[in-house]
């Protein structure tokens, strides 16, 4: 027999307390008093009869200390001594799950509550010698703890958290912690819900190549999931646009799926901030967390909306609301009503309203003519009549590029032009590199192809105009991805679109193309039909044919007819990709690492503020270099704020972080990771007492406390009704003055 805890043995001494009470004694004061004399002879009788009763109360008292120290000892039976068996693991990694997935409540429990509890007994139970290292699937350094008590801290101090690996990375990472000092012999514990995005393909074949390339790694996943787990999602929020001008009508778009059958009420929270700080702004005091109300945390309700679901199915959710002031607004779409996993029952927004982009369009001649479609469709009547609209533009004549000041336009836009002269393409060159937009769209005005091979016009071009092609028959455009911003938006619809309405019949070809040009839009014979190039901190992107003729016999395409509504889409996210305003990200993902850029350079550093969501409840620390912004994201979840000081004001910054949708797909993967780990030294098991390294240490010792525990419960109970019944009967027995 050895102790677990031999020093506990100390308390042993506490068992001659009851002796030494027992045993001592208060000498007697002899009184003469004759008148009892006859009474001594019964008194002897008595206290022979209440030493015997006092001699049972010292045996249990001394017994129930005894039983209590050896049981505070852990005494353990066995054949290892004080030294772990060679079957017991001298080297653990033990593995939590701890992402936002394992937060769905079971009962009374969380999934992460419980897989905590389990790993806690799991350390509990471990032999003497057994180095033991907690990972979570957090991504932060990974290494042994220095004893088993803080094993247990390192692991109370887990908690759910939204960007976190997969948890096969994490396992990934622990058998690489056993390689790392050159043994590679341990076990490797994991405790998950087994889950889909926790177990992807192409980590487990990564970890299924470590442990056969590693003999004396063991593998252990202990299953707290289930094969069906009842929760209503939201899917990935859509918010069109992001970036607003007064009297726009934003949409945000989303799906609710579930596994839950009947009718769900989905609520829409929308909140306004000013486009300057205020002093009673939300400061760190005025922090929202997940107790608040959505009223409190998100601002008021702004709509409602109820649909009928079936288990399985999906039901398109959509709001609209007018922005009408310059800011930020910020909300979230909520589902009402309670469900197990509460992290996907919110998505969050942000929208920033603008005043419009001021634009330049340029032609050689007959500007107005020229000018008229492209103006139209970023400047639509019924907006432009009220004063709204997200682009203001202007309109001078080819000529005047030698003198117009470009610096007070987001965008400069060449429609159907002549060949620019080499002093006029060297001021546009100028005014891309320090950040400016420029648009070219060749038409039949572009003339002799060799007029566009002056030095300085080939360095602005992304590609310099060919020839002339012509498609009687009409060709029409064709994206082969919807990746880039300009096209992000037609995502969403990618294969209905009717691109056959808006037919191209004569186009430029290119040549030429340098190795930072990139193809955006083609045509369906595969020719470019839009092409970027960066040059310094700006943009230039070239059109192939032009976006000015009438729809009428003879013209280049029927862009301008007005049946095809994707083109309306691309102008407009092409204008707002030019002026590079997309570069201010609203909608984040969360991720260990979040990425902003500020609308303009700060003085010193911005603060991070939350107006709603689940706070990090610490502080976090920004770095900032210029207007790019990186936070530690890994516990950021909702509306937030970035204060930064400019131009002598305080301003903001807002965005929202959200989780994927695929972060809580609760779809139970445990068969499929079983056969796809299958091995002799790879388990899956629902319980902590199947795990064959559990039973192995039971095997190789029997550990006493528990029995001695409950022998000492047993001990004090039996002298306690021992202790009433006989100081009873002796009350009862004594005579009253």
């Amino acid at each position: 027999m050895f102790f677990v805890n031999p020093w506990m043995l100390v308390a042993g001494g506490a068992a001659l307390a009851p002796i030494i009470l027992h045993m001592w004694r208060r000498r007697p004061q002899r009184i003469v008093f004759p008148a009892v004399q006859f009474i001594r002879e019964g008194h002897q009788q008595v206290q022979r009869k209440l030493r015997l009763r006092e001699l049972l109360l010292l045996v249990l008292r001394v017994f129930a200390l005894l039983a209590l120290t050896l049981g505070l000892a852990r005494p353990i039976v066995g054949p290892g001594g004080p030294t772990p068996s060679t079957s017991a693991p001298r080297r653990l990694v033990l593995i939590v799950d701890n992402s936002v997935r394992m937060d769905y409540v079971d009962g009374r429990s969380s999934r992460l509550e419980r897989a905590k509890e389990i790993a806690e007994r799991f350390i509990s139970r471990l032999p003497l010698g057994c180095s033991i290292a907690v990972v979570d699937c957090q991504g932060g350094p990974i290494g042994f703890e220095a004893d088993r008590a803080g094993a247990i801290a390192k692991l109370r101090r887990i908690r759910a958290v939204s960007g976190a690996l997969p948890v096969a990375a994490a396992a990934l990472r622990g058998c690489e912690l056993l390689v790392s000092d050159g043994e590679g012999v341990g076990e490797v514990t994991v405790v998950s819900d087994l889950t889909t995005p926790g177990w992807p393909s192409e980590t487990i074949a990564a970890l299924r190549q470590v442990l056969s390339t590693h003999p004396g790694i063991r593998l252990s996943i202990v299953d707290v999931g289930a094969e069906e787990s009842a929760n209503l999602q939201f899917g990935d929020l859509q918010v069109l646009p992001e970036i607003a001008a007064p009297g726009d009508t934003v949409y945000v778009r989303t799906l609710l799926a579930g596994s839950i059958s009947g009718s769900f009420t989905v609520e829409l929270y929308l909140r306004y901030h000013g486009a300057r700080m205020e002093e009673e702004a939300f400061s760190p005091q005025t922090v929202r967390t997940r107790g608040d109300t959505l009223a409190q945390a998100c601002g008021e309700k702004r709509g409602m909306q109820t649909v009928s679901l079936d288990a399985g199915s999906k039901a398109e959710i959509q709001f609209g609301f007018p922005v009408q002031r310059m800011g930020f607004y910020q909300g979230c779409v909520a589902l009402a009503h309670p469900d197990p996993l509460e992290w996907d029952n919110r998505r969050y927004f942000t929208v920033m309203v603008r005043p419009a982009e001021p634009v330049l369009l340029v032609a050689p001649n007959e500007v107005e003519e020229r000018t008229l479609y492209i103006r139209l469709m970023l400047e639509p009547e019924e907006l432009t009549k009220f004063g709204l609209g997200r682009f203001r533009c202007e309109i001078v004549g080819q000529s005047q590029l030698a003198t117009v000041d470009f610096s007070g336009f987001s965008v400069v836009a060449l429609v159907d032009p002549q060949p620019i002269e080499e002093a006029a393409a060297q001021r546009l060159y100028e005014y891309v590199l320090q950040g400016g937009g420029l648009l070219i769209l060749l038409g039949a005005q572009a003339e002799d192809p060799r007029s566009w091979q002056g030095d300085v016009v080939t360095k602005l071009l992304p590609a310099t105009p060919l020839r002339q092609a012509r498609a009687p028959d009409g060709i029409v455009l064709r994206p082969e991805s919807f990746q880039h911003p300009i096209l992000q938006s037609l995502e969403p619809y990618a294969g209905n679109l009717p691109w056959d309405l808006a037919p191209v019949f004569r186009y430029w070809q290119l040549s030429q193309f340098g190795s930072d040009v990139y193809t955006v839009i083609s045509f369906s014979d595969g020719q470019p039909a839009l092409v970027e190039k960066n040059i310094g901190q700006g943009r230039v992107l070239l059109f192939t044919t032009p976006f000015s003729d009438p729809p009428r016999e003879g013209s280049w395409n029927w862009f301008t007819a007005g049946e095809c509504w994707p083109l309306l889409a691309v102008v407009q996210q092409l204008f707002l990709y030019l002026s590079q305003k997309e570069l201010l990200q609203l909608q984040l993902w969360s991720s260990p690492r979040l990425i902003g850029r500020l609308p303009k350079d700060p003085v010193g550093t911005p603060r991070l503020i939350t107006v709603a969501g689940v706070p990090a409840g610490e502080f976090v620390l920004l770095e900032h270099k210029g207007r790019v912004v990186e936070i530690p994201g890994t516990h950021l979840v909702g509306n937030y704020r970035l204060e930064f000081t400019s131009d002598g004001a305080r301003d903001f910054y807002g965005f929202s972080v959200n989780i994927r949708q695929a972060d809580t797909d609760l779809r139970h993967c445990g068969k499929e990771v079983r056969a796809a780990l299958s091995s002799e030294r790879v388990e899956v098991v629902p319980s902590l007492d199947e795990l064959s390294v559990a039973k192995e240490w039971r095997a190789s010792g029997r550990e006493l406390s528990g029995y001695f525990l409950i022998a000492a419960a047993l001990f004090f109970l039996a002298e306690l009704v021992v202790a009433n019944r006989f100081y009873g009967d002796a009350e009862k027995a004594s005579p009253r003055p």
